[in-house]
């Protein structure tokens, strides 16, 4: 797996994806990823899902069209909503689409 979440971090997701299926609380991760080569507004940019995973040297940095859809349909039925954080890295215009 190419990613900067240490093996900790990777278990708390876990610990929290288990808890809010316990619930019965609906628990939203991306299914898609706008890439890029580098943390920058020069960057090359591409795409990648969950099941192609994100090419070495590349790194997830924004939401994909498929999450921005998934996404824009679940808030427009929902009554509450529990967000944390931006969905990209949206100081860089390129990687600020899923958040604005």
């Amino acid at each position: 797996i190419n990613t900067n979440c240490n093996s900790k971090g990777a278990e708390s997701v876990q610990k929290l994806v288990d808890k809010a299926r316990a619930r019965r609380v609906l628990f939203v991760l991306s299914t898609d990823f706008v890439t890029g080569d580098e943390y920058s507004s020069k960057a090359n940019t591409g795409h990648a899902t969950v099941q192609e995973g994100i090419s070495k040297g590349w790194h997830g940095l924004d939401i994909g069209p498929e999450s921005v859809n998934q996404l824009e349909d679940m808030i427009a039925g929902s009554k509450t909503i529990l967000w944390c954080g931006p969905c990209g890295v949206y100081q860089y215009e390129p990687f600020a689409q899923g958040t604005l």
